[in-house]
């Protein structure tokens, strides 16, 4: 049970890297990217995709992320 040598902890290292820090990108990153944070929540000319949830202009025909139709709100 010696001092760990470069390659064990390289596999520590590897293995932080895949079970902790890439789901936390991965959900900081949709928190950002689909638009779902709770600053969009608060802009009363935006409203939620009834398709993918990204928070577009209520003026908007369609999505600019799915591309999914939308009517226009007032």
């Amino acid at each position: 049970m010696g001092i760990p040598g470069p390659l064990e902890l390289l596999v520590v290292a590897a293995i932080f890297l895949v079970t902790v820090l890439v789901p936390i990108v991965i959900i900081f990153g949709l928190f950002f990217t689909l638009k779902i944070g709770p600053f969009r929540k608060s802009n009363p000319n935006l409203r939620p995709c009834p398709d993918c949830g990204t928070y577009v202009s209520r003026r908007a025909v369609s999505c600019p992320h799915c591309g999914c139709p939308l009517e226009p709100v007032q």
